[in-house]
């Protein structure tokens, strides 16, 4: 799957954004490294950069730099590991799920009033397969199992979860974003859901 790419240079023109402010946030780590891409042009070497990535990026820190310090803002961004154990109560009133997602997961999982941080990822991802289009329960069920089983991947950068179905035959996987990904034959692709968007999203509200 081949990446939209933008410019360094029309990066800072559309987004209105300094050269200084670009690589301060490189420096702090709210840019991945691997986002800068090199390649050859006829000046010599010109940065790339994701596009739909970097602008969705670059909008997120823009939107929260007058309200939570780049070191802060830092932890959102990066997939460092959450040790801290959540409460119903806490993830709740955070509004990072409705509670029919919760109660979901409880239900596929185990009833406590404590989670770890995968945890709550998974119910997040409950929350967004539930409103797919032609929803089925075997959807949740079998996109929980996987999940639970490879829960050491749910907070690696460039995450994704995809769903594909065949009549009744339905098969979830995670793949590294942009990974190149055949399908058995006249399956189709359910849903697609960015994990590492999701893990972003989920910081920013329980740690706000």
């Amino acid at each position: 799957m081949k990446e939209n790419l933008i410019s360094k240079k029309e990066l800072l023109e559309v987004m209105g954004i300094s050269y200084g402010q670009l690589y301060r946030w490189k420096r702090k780590n709210l840019i991945p490294e691997e986002w800068f891409i090199k390649k050859s042009s006829y000046t010599g070497q010109e940065t790339y950069f994701p596009k739909d990535k970097i602008i969705e990026r670059i909008v997120k820190i823009l939107s929260l730099k007058d309200e939570v310090p780049l070191d802060d803002m830092a932890d959102y961004f990066t997939h460092k590991k959450i040790n801290k154990e959540l409460t119903s109560e806490y993830i709740l009133s955070k509004g990072v799920v409705q509670p029919s997602s919760l109660y979901i997961y409880k239900s596929f999982n185990r009833s406590t009033k404590e989670y770890e941080f995968y945890e709550v990822i998974i119910m997040s991802v409950i929350e967004r397969i539930l409103m797919i289009d032609g929803f089925k329960e075997i959807y949740v069920e079998d996109s929980v199992k996987m999940l639970m089983e490879n829960k050491s991947m749910l907070e690696e950068n460039n995450v994704m979860l995809i769903g594909i179905a065949k009549n009744e035959n339905f098969i979830p996987f995670i793949v590294k974003e942009y990974s190149a990904v055949a399908f058995p034959n006249n399956f189709k692709e359910v849903f697609k859901i960015n994990i590492s968007l999701i893990t972003e999203d989920i910081k920013m509200k329980l740690f706000n």
